[in-house]
């Protein structure tokens, strides 16, 4: 028997739309997972003064508008610290680079100090080739 998956990705607002037919019980849920992967995902926390963005997945050129979006909401905070938790990050690509280096000018027109926290592996790596850490705040 063949099972057909139709996924409709959205990221606007960190919301991802799946429309599944045909699917088992077993490869839903093995689905679901894998598909959490593939986009970034994000919490923000609110905490004296301190902006705290918990991401989690891969951070690609197919995240720009919903991270364009989660800027401006950040800036809506008025905080003097944006921290961006980025050990739940398994990959970056340029793109991605390219948005933190965004959201650091987005920081600096508002007097807000940009951190990235928690880097791991690829992500680390990454940072390191580009020299971020002339740029930016980097946290363990």
């Amino acid at each position: 028997m063949i099972k057909i998956v139709e996924v409709i990705a959205q990221t606007i607002h960190n919301q991802v739309k799946i429309k599944k037919h045909g699917l088992s019980r077993g490869f839903t849920v093995g689905y679901t997972l894998f598909q959490e992967c593939l986009y970034l995902n994000y919490k923000t926390k609110l905490s004296d003064n301190i902006t705290t963005v918990e991401m989690t997945g891969r951070f690609t050129f197919g995240d720009h508008s919903s991270f364009r979006k989660l800027i401006e909401e950040v800036r809506d905070h008025d905080s003097t610290t944006m921290v961006l938790d980025i050990a739940g990050v398994e990959f970056i690509d340029s793109a991605g680079l390219g948005m933190l280096l965004l959201a650091r000018d987005e920081g600096e027109k508002s007097s807000t100090t940009v951190v990235l926290r928690g880097a791991q592996g690829q992500v680390k790596r990454m940072l390191e080739v580009a020299r971020f850490d002339t740029l930016f705040k980097l946290e363990d």
